[in-house]
């Protein structure tokens, strides 16, 4: 009895996910902005951290995987991450995840104060897991890692928020 490569058995598997439709059918979380603030502040960096809203709207719980995002000031990148989501998004439930970023305060950035803050936009992508078996090993073969892209423009508040 011949058993099947790593790489026929992953396309074995995704030949049956959409056959029986059972990865196709998981919706994308939702992402949206749920604040800003000042972590800490002093003469040569800022920590900030941007809170997002993530909404599931399926029937089973997913798990986040990572979020790669990037901060920019006045149009330029300040600060660009990865941070290991390390939770799991109820099912129809939502839930809310800062992600930090230090940025240093330059002659560039000072210039983007505003009267009520800094003007800032944060990018990126999150990735995380469908459910199901089939899934796991499509994501954990590399063959279908889901993502869901976000992006948000607002002011960050000078005062410190703890």
């Amino acid at each position: 009895m011949s058993s099947l490569s790593p790489w026929r058995a992953v396309a074995a598997a995704g030949a049956v996910c959409v056959s029986l439709g059972g990865c196709g059918g998981v919706k994308r979380p939702a992402i949206a902005p749920a604040g800003v603030s000042v972590i800490e502040l002093n003469e040569g960096a800022a920590t900030i951290g941007v809170a997002v809203e993530l909404r599931n709207p399926n029937d089973e719980e997913l798990e986040l995987r990572e979020f790669n995002y990037r901060v920019e000031i006045a149009g330029r990148e300040v600060y660009a991450g990865r941070r290991a989501a390390q939770a799991t998004l109820p099912a129809r439930g939502s839930r809310v995840i800062e992600l930090p970023a230090v940025v240093h305060l330059d002659t560039m950035a000072m210039s983007a104060i505003e009267a009520d803050g800094v003007r800032y936009a944060i990018r990126g992508s999150l990735t995380y897991l469908a459910p199901g078996a089939i899934a796991e090993i499509l994501f954990d073969s590399g063959v279908r890692k889901p993502e869901v892209r976000f992006g948000h423009e607002g002011i960050a508040p000078l005062a410190s928020g703890r």
